[in-house]
């Protein structure tokens, strides 16, 4: 996926339940695959591709696409470690009170 920045976060979300769903394991660089479309995915726009991934209602969610599917232990740790990260702008934005953090409070979801 070269382009991803030009893709929606749904868009991105089916990307991904494709690639699950076609066997993420059967390409060489399908975990480089995933990594770039998730890395580019940032603050809210990652929450909303979490829940997107996992509320489906199939078996093929986030936690399964990162923990099962992906065998390169390397990018697995990059991809939890920009969760983290994320999850941290996310909370600072909520503890300074921020309009980003307002608006998100409101929100029904906060997946990361």
């Amino acid at each position: 996926v070269n382009r991803v920045a030009h893709l929606t976060v749904l868009s991105r979300a089916i990307v991904l339940d494709g690639m699950q769903q076609l066997k993420l394991s059967a390409n060489v660089r399908g975990d480089c695959w995933v990594q770039n479309i998730i890395l580019s995915t940032r603050q809210d726009d990652l929450s909303e591709l979490k829940t997107l991934s996992d509320t489906k209602g199939d078996y093929y969610t986030m936690h399964k696409l990162v923990y099962r599917d992906i065998v390169s232990d390397v990018v697995r740790g990059r991809i939890l470690a920009h969760f983290k990260t994320q999850a941290g702008v996310q909370a600072s934005h909520a503890a300074m009170k921020t309009t980003r953090g307002r608006i998100r409070a409101q929100r029904p979801w906060r997946k990361i």
